[in-house]
């Protein structure tokens, strides 16, 4: 059973918006098509193989990709998605599962993945420009690169893979920068935020001290 390169099956759980949910066992070799069909899948659109530090996947376009180690290497989890979810609300909620598990030893990983949850969030909010989405795939590289372990070496995956494989879900949302500063930057509660402090310190320390930092 299975393939030359990958003989043998494999224990795949499917959850999502299926008909059959449950634990399969499939050949080696069988394609992604056949096992939307197999599982009942209800209008798919995306696929998230191998769990959030997976490939995300169009069940149209890959649908010809097949179950094995020189393609769909499935460790076991296969999440279905139909043309109702919001894609993007998936993503943030995969890259909130991995700031939340970081140990926080190494910086890459423990500040990175908060970074690209800010990020995500820009782009949903429709606050987020050109080069927020170049910032994204510039940290992400770093982050795969310089973490200690797995877990930032996988973790923006969930946003790479869906760029590659759904980028107009990303582009649709940007917006044109209009002035010198970033669309994200809101001027008005930087503002407040200062008043605020200048307020505070000035009840702390007296008029005259805030007003020397405040130089």
């Amino acid at each position: 059973m299975g393939t030359s390169e990958s003989a043998g099956t494999r224990l795949i759980s499917v959850s999502g918006d299926v008909e059959k949910a449950g634990i399969y066992e499939i050949e080696w070799g069988i394609s992604l098509k056949d096992v939307l069909e197999t599982v009942g899948a209800r209008n798919p659109r995306v696929v998230q193989v191998s769990g959030p530090s997976g490939e995300c996947v169009s069940a149209a376009k890959d649908g010809n990709r097949v179950f094995s180690y020189k393609d769909l290497s499935c460790n076991g989890s296969l999440m279905v998605f139909s043309y109702e979810r919001n894609l993007l609300d998936i993503i943030r909620q995969f890259i909130h599962f991995f700031m939340e598990e970081s140990c926080g030893i190494c910086v890459p990983c423990r500040a990175g993945n908060v970074e690209l949850h800010n990020k995500i969030s820009l782009i949903i909010e429709g606050r987020a420009v050109e080069q927020d989405l170049d910032e994204i795939i510039a940290w992400s590289k770093i982050i795969r690169g310089a973490s200690r372990c797995g877990l930032g070496t996988t973790s923006p995956k969930p946003i790479l893979t869906s760029l590659s494989a759904f980028p107009e879900e990303y582009h649709k949302k940007l917006i044109t920068q209009s002035g010198p500063l970033l669309a994200s930057f809101d001027l008005n509660e930087a503002l407040e935020g200062y008043a605020i402090a200048t307020e505070a310190l000035m009840d702390d320390t007296g008029a005259d001290q805030a007003t020397e930092v405040s130089k």
